[in-house]
């Protein structure tokens, strides 16, 4: 349709996040969520790794590099949390979404205040998930151009 954008494809501000300029990884038994992430990554030109446990999201982690980490609640061997916890000890920590077909206000401040990004209910619903995602990787991208600034004026020091 003429006029209309993807909705993945824009952040805040109108501005398109330009094709490849982040990966993610996806944490999910469910094989209809990957297949609906990657259909959407795969729309914008962006990479999706995929990991169906929190072991494999472990091992995925150590072999690729990512701004956003898309998480189920419950995983067959750990949680969000086990994954969250392994996310702190990353020099660039990935920003932790994490995704449930059972919200309330309990979980959503459990979530936060644990120290993830936010939390998405499902089934997705394309807006927010695309306001969520973009949201986390502009927070990603700017956390990270204050530490290169900060390397640099400790260096210049």
């Amino acid at each position: 349709m003429p006029g209309t954008q993807d909705p993945l494809n824009i952040i805040e501000g109108g501005q398109a996040l330009e094709p490849n300029t982040f990966s993610s990884l996806a944490v999910s038994p469910f094989s209809d969520d990957i297949a609906f992430l990657q259909q959407r990554f795969e729309e914008a030109s962006w990479k999706l790794y995929v990991a169906h446990t929190v072991r494999g999201a472990l091992m995925q982690l150590r072999r690729v590099h990512v701004s956003i980490v898309i998480c189920e609640r419950q995983l067959s061997d750990g949680d969000w949390k086990d994954v969250l916890s392994h996310l702190a000890s990353l020099v660039d920590r990935p920003h932790l979404i994490v995704v449930s077909r059972e919200i309330d206000d309990r979980l959503w401040s459990e979530v936060v205040n644990q120290g993830a990004f936010d939390l998405i209910a499902k089934p997705f619903r394309e807006a927010e998930l695309a306001f969520v995602i973009g949201s986390a990787w502009l927070t990603w991208t700017d956390e990270q151009e204050r530490r290169l600034r900060r390397r640099v004026s400790i260096a210049s020091w």
